[in-house]
């Protein structure tokens, strides 16, 4: 299946690794995770926005613009 993928309805016709694999591994993370002790990341929280704020190369954040 994940070696020769066929494009189906789900995957709007396409075979490439994001619509076939990605949902593979996010299942296989999701059982894995709690067995390592690994907690979800809430994305709205001020620290992980600011982490994800990049920077231009003129020293402007992108939401500046």
């Amino acid at each position: 299946m994940v070696d020769e993928p066929h494009p189906n309805k789900q995957s709007h016709g396409y075979a490439t690794a994001g619509w076939t694999v990605a949902p593979a591994t996010s299942r296989i993370v999701q059982r894995i995770a709690p067995v390592l002790g690994v907690q979800p990341v809430d994305e709205a929280s001020p620290e992980v926005q600011r982490a994800l704020i990049v920077e231009s190369l003129q020293g402007k954040r992108l939401e500046a613009y």
